[in-house]
């Protein structure tokens, strides 16, 4: 029998259904994701690129402690739609099915295959935990792989150069991480068989993102230096306890993967199946997948830290190869087979039941989001902060902490928001009043205005032992002195 492609096809509408409504509610107002808005709400706002929320010297003048693809991107949203949750994560579910489209495009031009069994391959990578993660944290990693997964696909085809010279561009201004990607898909254009104006022209696109960068900072590397780099120290995870072998290969990939462990594994298997597929082929240019996730592996285990969230981007490059994987594999072991176009219909349940598998984590959390629907209505919050602050049209005020009050300040032009963070950046002075918005334990010289209960009891199954973060349970705390201010910075 051969596998049909319409199951996958309903699996993935489902998927992007769910996804879309629970847009909002999963997760809650997030600390990344508001960190990268920042910049660009301050540009549309005040006219500068400038960082409120950031501790980092000199971000109140200009923002360097992140490079800038990012807020770019939610300059974009910010525009054309309402300050809402939802909309500032529009864009990243948009990345994710562009990187799913092309993923599929990838595999089905370099491999032929079964356009069954890429989609049953592009539902496992939906699902994925990392992939999830990417998603849902508004960090760069999701529109990073949108890039990468289309200039693989351009490069494998040989079309649409000027593109692939836009896209070298934006992954150069989006985060160090993937500068070994960004320098392979640059050298591989520019040594192509084009004229010599042609190639003039598309170093010309590759670099005028990162000048145009540069320029924001007026070249002064000291700045970058104070926040880029010093940021970037901030999530060394090494741990001198462990073997940093095992911190490599292994540990970067445990907050995501126990469940998924397979994903550990292949992920292993990769640098030898890479290796093999390039000594072998020895085709380069067809090959750049490989040579990015093993140039990239390599590049991460000398000078970033393990730290799980830039995972993704090994996992889709991952996925990119698996097909190779799989008929390397086969050679040693043929009896594991499938055929997708004559599959039995033990091996059709199976693949139904790994997808299910697979899917577990993805389906547990929305699910609860659902579940949580009360507890996780940010209007409903916006409501409570306007009939306890009771502001004024002509006061100041500053409110610090939880990140759906950012989401808050955004829609009110008195009131101001910032992370504890970046507390000694602000003074009780400067404001009429500054409130205190947390999950946290009550800071000293503080009055308790009141808590958020929209419910009686939170929402969890019996099943969820960890503590899920919901807005249940914050409470407002009005400060009334400068060292209770200050008090509240966090590093």
């Amino acid at each position: 029998m051969q596998l049909k492609k319409q199951p996958f096809i309903y699996f993935l509408l489902a998927y992007l259904l769910l996804v879309i409504y629970n847009l909002n509610k999963l997760p809650v107002a997030w600390v990344d994701e508001i960190m990268l808005i920042d910049p660009a709400f301050n540009w549309i706002h005040e006219g500068k690129f400038i960082g409120k929320v950031w501790p980092f010297v000199g971000s109140e003048q200009i923002f360097l402690a992140y490079l800038p693809l990012s807020s770019f991107i939610h300059l974009i949203d910010l525009s054309l739609f309402p300050h809402e949750i939802f909309y500032t994560r529009l864009p990243w579910l948009i990345f994710l099915i562009i990187t799913a489209i092309y993923l599929f495009k990838y595999i089905d031009f370099r491999y032929s295959s079964l356009p069954a069994g890429i989609l049953f391959l592009v539902s496992i990578f939906v699902v994925d935990e990392g992939v999830s993660n990417a998603m849902r944290s508004g960090r760069i990693e999701m529109p990073v792989m949108a890039i990468m997964a289309t200039a693989f696909y351009y490069a494998l085809k040989k079309k649409h150069p000027f593109l692939q010279a836009t896209l070298v561009s934006l992954l150069f201004i989006a985060h160090p991480a993937v500068y070994p990607i960004g320098i392979i898909l640059a050298i591989d254009l520019l040594t192509r068989k084009y004229s010599n104006v042609k190639r003039i022209g598309f170093a010309a696109i590759m670099v005028a993102l990162p000048i145009f960068y540069l320029a924001m900072a007026d070249f002064n590397f000291q700045h970058i230096y104070e926040q880029l780099i010093v940021h970037g120290r901030e999530h060394d995870g090494h741990d001198q306890a462990n073997n940093i072998f095992y911190q490599h290969f292994i540990q970067r990939f445990l907050p995501s993967y126990q469940i998924q462990f397979l994903i550990i594994l292949l992920s292993v298997i990769a640098h030898f199946t890479c290796a093999y597929t390039l000594f072998v082929k020895k085709n380069f240019r067809k090959n750049l997948v490989e040579i990015s996730f093993l140039v990239s592996s390599v590049f991460w285990f000398f000078t970033l830290a393990p730290f799980y969230r830039y995972t993704p981007v090994l996992v889709l490059m991952l996925y990119m190869h698996l097909p190779e994987m799989y008929k390397r594999f086969l050679s040693f072991a043929g009896f594991l087979r499938i055929s997708f176009r004559a599959a039995k219909i033990w091996q059709m349940l199976l693949m139904g039941l790994f997808i299910l598998y697979c899917s577990l984590p993805f389906i547990t959390r929305n699910i609860v989001a659902i579940q949580q629907k009360t507890e996780r209505n940010e209007y409903a919050v916006y409501d409570w902060l306007t009939e306890k602050i009771e502001a004024k049209a002509n006061e100041k005020i500053l409110i610090i902490d939880e990140p759906i009050a950012f989401y808050y300040a955004m829609q009110h032009d008195n009131i101001t928001y910032t992370l504890p963070y970046a507390i000694p950046k602000y003074h009780l002075a400067d404001y009429d009043r500054v409130f205190y918005l947390t999950q946290r334990t009550a800071p000293a010289q503080a009055d308790s205005v009141a808590i958020y209960l929209p419910t009686a009891n939170t929402t969890k199954p019996a099943f969820i032992k960890r503590n899920i973060i919901t807005y249940q349970g914050m409470r407002l705390y009005q400060i009334q002195s400068e060292q209770a201010l200050q008090n509240l910075y966090r590093k």
